[in-house]
């Protein structure tokens, strides 16, 4: 009798604490997609950050993400504040080169895709900062995985 209560016990604890880590496909919440891509090769480098804190590694188009450290909750939410009331939800820039940079932001089926050239000259000073802060973060995050 003991060892099937204990057993229980075990049981529910596993499931009762089973954590709430999600893939970028599965998330229903606030995502901001960005990357860079082109040039001679064409390979693209993205990454997603979920508003729950976690950051992934890896194109959606691909089918494959890997997820990296996560980041302090307040930190997003700070990067999602900011993303939201500096309008990046609804800007619309469509300016991509041979080389170009972009950046989603996705909350269910709404998605707004802003992409640019390297170089280019009306991209909002706003935006240029947060993307060299996001992949500032994202290159500890890498460095700390290998």
């Amino acid at each position: 009798m003991k060892i099937h209560l204990f057993i229980s016990l075990i049981f529910l604890f596993c499931v009762c604490c089973k954590t709430q880590h999600k893939t970028p496909y599965e998330f229903e919440g606030q995502q901001i997609i960005f990357g860079q891509g082109g040039g001679f090769t064409g390979q693209v480098t993205e990454y997603t950050l979920l508003e729950n804190g976690q950051l992934f590694a890896g194109t959606n188009q691909e089918g494959f993400v890997d997820e990296l450290k996560s980041l302090d909750k307040n930190l997003v939410k700070q990067i999602f504040g900011t993303c939201n009331n500096l309008g990046f939800d609804t800007l619309a820039l469509d300016k991509p080169g041979n080389q170009y940079y972009y950046f989603i932001t996705k909350e269910g089926d709404k998605i707004n895709k802003i992409q640019w050239a390297a170089g280019e000259k009306d991209l909002p000073k706003e935006l240029n900062v947060l993307f060299g802060n996001l992949k500032n973060l994202t290159k500890t995050r890498v460095q700390e995985k290998k």
